[in-house]
């Protein structure tokens, strides 16, 4: 936790300006790099990539990998970019994600990858919002 505000007390129920203040150095201390993407929703041809989906959320995989698998996303990566496949079921299919070093650090805060996709969604509709 961090008195974010300066008041002189450390205040996560009461007081927001130290709750996101305390979120946002718990994500600095974990490797958070300010200005680059989160997760990129993935486009997937065939099977070749079943053995990249793993229930740990340890980012064992470089993109070129997944790249290979038929796995496409809407932008360049380099190709040693450490990245993580997740899979997350809809209503009536599943949607797959590729997932980069912020969504790790989102995972560190807090262990649910699906935490991690509504707070990364989240964010992206107040950003929209903020720019209308």
């Amino acid at each position: 936790a961090v008195d974010f505000d300066n008041d002189g007390t450390r205040d996560l129920l009461n007081n927001p300006v130290d709750a996101i203040g305390s979120v946002a150095n718990y994500f600095k201390k974990h490797g958070w790099r300010q200005g680059q993407d989160i997760a990129y929703k993935a486009n997937i041809t065939g099977n070749d990539y079943i053995p990249f989906l793993k229930k740990s959320l340890k980012y064992e995989h470089q993109w070129q990998q997944l790249h290979n698998a038929n796995i496409a996303i809407d932008n360049t990566l380099a190709p040693e970019t450490s990245v993580k496949l997740f899979e997350f079921k809809q209503p009536e299919s599943k949607e797959y994600w590729v997932g980069l070093r912020n969504f790790y650090v989102i995972t560190r805060y807090n262990h649910s990858p699906l935490y991690a996709m509504a707070v990364y969604q989240f964010s992206e509709q107040l950003k929209q919002e903020m720019y209308l």
